[in-house]
């Protein structure tokens, strides 16, 4: 889990291996619990793919290296709506 200081929450991060990298009911769960303030979360696999579900980022492997610590999280935050290069979740 990566902390963030700024909404004082976490950002699961799960790491998947194979084709059922979409099946993670544990981290559904996680996400369900309001209490918890989960604001999103990302899966890590070797699919190619970079595309997000609901609260799920799905992101290859080696995009990893693109993630930035502090980032804050925000409930209105969409992913493809990048107003600079440095905004949430990734620095390219």
């Amino acid at each position: 889990m990566v902390d963030n200081h700024t909404t004082m929450s976490v950002h699961p991060i799960e790491v998947k291996s194979g084709k059922d990298y979409t099946v993670h009911s544990a981290l559904n769960n996680l996400l369900k619990k309001p209490e918890y303030n989960i604001l999103a979360a990302t899966v890590v696999s070797n699919e190619r793919k970079f595309y997000q579900e609901d609260k799920v980022t799905y992101m290859p492997v080696y995009f990893v290296m693109f993630m930035k610590a502090d980032t804050p999280q925000t409930d209105d935050y969409q992913f493809g709506s990048r107003k600079t290069l440095n905004d949430p979740i990734f620095a390219f």
